[in-house]
């Protein structure tokens, strides 16, 4: 990481706060040399950077503003950087993601007071901490403090592509968020072997114990092609020349990381393939279990 560039301002007297937002209130976080500033995130958005301002003053009465730019980790579990401080009073400090390209409610970051050293730091009060973006900006005074799990969820689509002739497919969710399932859709072409495959949906949790399995109410024959979807609130329905079934999912269906959904199909044969597999999911941050 760059060094900091440093920004030096005289100023006579300290200002205290209005309404606690519109002048930073510096009597409320006087500063040590043993203090710092520590700044947590998680983040699942590849190649985004955060800016972090933060501005003291000091005990000599000289202004001293900040900057940090910090390259994200996009590797899905909680990050500590700590940035060390001196005598005087914290003024202001805010962060946001840097480019404007980057979608919100992916990145989560905690910025706290701290003091004492590696082996015995201790928690002195929090800042701020919620979803910044480029256009959401955090900041000490005036931001609340928002819960990691107060965060929104995001519609995500995605498409897998073909398992192996005469196997089941299944998706793992990743590391550092929760899926709530919202459509499934997939197609199995059966070979001309005779026999009956009935497809289920099944949800398997992280130590490999089956939650659930909810099989289609309608067989399919050899040597034919059905499109099999699945939809929050959707009715039991078989196509008029059975080339498609739709199906309900079940809606308590929020998975955490390392749970699994697909494929259990009975009957399954050699021939039978699975193809143009694509599911929508709402997507949110899974912060806790990754700190």
């Amino acid at each position: 990481m760059a060094d900091a560039p440093i920004v030096r301002e005289r100023v006579l007297t300290a200002l205290p706060s209005f309404a606690g937002r519109v002048v930073a209130a510096p009597f409320q976080f006087p500063l040590t040399a043993f203090d710092e500033l520590e700044l947590d995130y998680l983040t699942i958005e590849p190649s985004r950077t955060l800016q972090l301002d933060y501005r003291i003053l000091t005990a000599q009465q000289e202004m001293i503003s900040s900057k940090e730019i910090i390259t994200m980790a996009t590797d899905r579990v909680n990050h500590s950087l700590f940035y060390a401080l001196r005598d005087g009073y914290l003024l202001s400090a805010t962060i946001r993601v840097t480019d404007n390209l980057a979608r919100t409610c992916r990145t989560f970051v905690s910025a706290s007071l701290v003091r004492g050293t590696t082996s015995d730091r201790y928690f002195l009060a929090p800042l701020f901490q919620g979803y910044p973006g480029a256009f959401e900006v955090l900041g000490w005074p005036g931001s609340p403090l928002v819960s990691s799990a107060q965060g929104p969820e995001r519609l995500e689509t995605f498409v897998e592509g073909n398992p192996a002739v005469g196997t089941d497919w299944t998706v793992a969710i990743p590391d550092a968020v929760h899926w709530r399932l919202t459509m499934i859709s997939a197609v199995l072409t059966t070979s001309g072997v005779a026999g009956n495959r009935q497809p289920a949906l099944r949800i398997v949790n992280g130590s490999a114990n089956v939650l659930g399995v909810w099989p289609v109410r309608q067989a399919q024959v050899a040597s034919t092609a059905v499109r099999y979807s699945w939809g929050l609130a959707t009715p039991h329905d078989a196509g008029t020349v059975v080339a498609t079934i739709a199906d309900a999912l079940p809606d308590w269906a929020r998975l955490p990381a390392s749970f699994t959904f697909g494929m259990l199909t009975s009957g399954l044969l050699a021939g039978d393939q699975w193809s143009s597999i694509a599911y929508a999911v709402h997507e949110a941050l899974d912060v806790a279990r990754y700190v």
